[in-house]
């Protein structure tokens, strides 16, 4: 009977080992192929390096399953999951697009994820307003120029029941934004403001 209860442990063990390991070391595949779902594959993170912790991918804007269209921004999205104190912090760098480094604190809950994004008064993300022709129509017509600016104050966001709600303000500002089908060059700045 006594050797029985060692073996239990050893297999629970290893079990248990394997787990935190899986854990540990988990692929950034993964998490690529949970943003394609969640987006129904028109967010799309390719050639996803290192794990879900650490690691770094191309992101790209398409039209969904069986689209031509596709587009990528420049260079590499890279992202750190890690702690600040005892807050989980989402850290992510694009030399192209983000202002700095972009620090997201992580609530995690019971069926439910918040994020929250620290007071911050310069522009978060800066992208290329043509990138939006990924996408497909109409906005491969259009073939923008000009850039797109994000920025955010004392914005929140939960995810929640397989939708995503907003507390703050979310501004997106379409600078110099220009139009293949206009021949007024550029169009103008404009502001759109999501409360």
């Amino acid at each position: 009977r006594l050797p029985r209860l060692p073996r239990r442990w050893a297999v629970g063990g290893a079990a248990l080992g394997a787990l935190a390991g899986l854990l540990c070391f988990a692929p950034a595949r993964w998490l690529a192929q949970g943003l394609s779902q969640s987006s129904q594959e028109r967010l799309l993170l390719a050639d996803a390096q290192g794990s879900v912790w650490n690691g770094s991918g191309v992101l790209v804007l398409q039209g969904g399953p069986g689209s031509r269209d596709a587009a990528s921004l420049p260079g590499r999205l890279a992202w750190q999951i890690g702690l600040d104190g005892l807050q989980p912090v989402l850290r992510l760098r694009q030399d192209c697009c983000i202002n700095g480094t972009l620090t997201l604190r992580l609530q995690p809950g019971w069926g439910r994820l918040r994020l929250d994004l620290p007071a911050q008064d310069q522009w978060l993300a800066r992208v290329p307003a043509a990138w939006l022709g990924g996408l497909g129509t109409p906005w491969n017509t259009l073939q923008l120029s000009g850039s797109l600016r994000l920025s955010a104050r004392q914005l929140s966001l939960q995810y929640q029941g397989g939708h995503w709600q907003q507390q703050g303000q979310l501004d997106f500002d379409l600078v110099n934004i220009g139009s293949r089908v206009s021949t007024l060059a550029p169009l103008g700045s404009y502001r759109l403001s999501l409360l």
